[in-house]
């Protein structure tokens, strides 16, 4: 083919391709609306097995609103008509103000069924419940830096070298440099080192993240193109327990019996999200043999959690 010739056939196929966009664009309504019926009938579907878990889930958010709101106002310092707050709770306070937006957001992604998305923005909720822990613990100049950092265009974790485990540091703090100097119990330290890496690889274009995705059954072999019913319970069951680490430091600053209180029912209420969620695994997939060792798993563990705070 000549170049004369090949100039000839594109300019044919482009015009063929304005009347297929002609086609198409006379047709996107209800393509569209056929599409969304679909998924309206699949979402309705989804919060038929899933609503009570994702209205436990969603009752800790109100929960947390209701109680915030008057441990602000506890917290706040009124002075010649303003009220200004104690660096170390401003700094809180907004990290957990951030932390109630991406709890809801993770909620809309699993109503639509979104695993993979669900899990990949419990990655952010989980740094900053180790954010506000360290700031925490550590000195006041940490939450200045932290704040400070916000008007500049600093990419690492400069705000952390203020803290006085890391003085000393050489190079750049890394994530797992504040992990590792966190509170975390040692028995879960681990388990939350290697979910976080796992939610690395579904947020990032890993070939884990691409080829295992979350919400597939193994070994159901399947391109998962829109939202899913299963593995919903993982998401849900982090998120719940990483606002709550959120929301103990954040009510634990300053620290006062409302706010003492507060801490005692959302740790509590995190028990009642992940029965919820765990029981709707055990009981509305009960042909799939890995949703009933999950259900098994998860009531052995609560047992043996019961028992401990019995003998305790």
């Amino acid at each position: 083919m000549t170049n004369n010739e090949f100039d000839e056939h594109m300019k044919a196929l482009g015009k063929e391709c304005d009347k297929l966009v002609e086609g198409f664009e006379s047709q996107m309504y209800e393509s569209v609306m056929g599409f969304h019926n679909d998924a309206d009938r699949f979402t309705a579907n989804l919060n038929s097995i899933w609503w009570k878990g994702f209205v436990a889930y969603e009752a800790m958010f109100v929960m947390t609103i209701e109680f915030a709101k008057k441990h602000i106002e506890m917290a706040g310092v009124k002075k010649d008509g303003k009220v200004s707050y104690e660096n170390k709770f401003f700094a809180i306070m907004n990290i957990h103000g951030r932390a109630c937006q991406i709890y809801n957001e993770i909620l809309c992604l699993l109503k639509s069924g979104y695993t993979d998305g669900a899990f990949a923005r419990w990655r952010s909720l989980f740094e900053l419940s180790v954010y506000a822990m360290f700031i925490r613990k550590e000195n006041n100049e940490v939450a200045v830096a932290y704040m400070a950092q916000a008007n500049t265009d600093e990419k690492f974790i400069e705000w952390a070298k203020s803290a006085d485990c890391l003085k000393n540091h050489k190079g750049n703090v890394t994530f797992k440099t504040i992990f590792d100097n966190c509170a975390f119990p040692n028995e879960t330290k681990d388990c939350w080192q290697g979910q976080y890496e796992l939610a690395c690889k579904v947020v990032h274009a890993s070939p884990q993240g691409t080829m295992k995705r979350m919400g597939i059954i193994e070994p159901f072999n399947a391109m998962l193109v829109t939202g899913t019913d299963w593995g919903l319970h993982t998401p849900a069951e982090h998120a719940a327990i990483s606002f709550f680490y959120i929301s103990k430091e954040f009510f634990a600053e300053p620290s006062s019996l409302y706010g003492t209180t507060a801490i005692i029912l959302l740790e509590k209420w995190v028990d009642v999200v992940r029965r919820y969620l765990y029981e709707t695994v055990g009981t509305c997939f009960p042909d799939i043999k890995k949703a009933e060792e999950i259900y098994k798993k998860y009531l052995v563990r609560q047992k043996s959690t019961n028992d401990s705070s019995v003998d305790t």
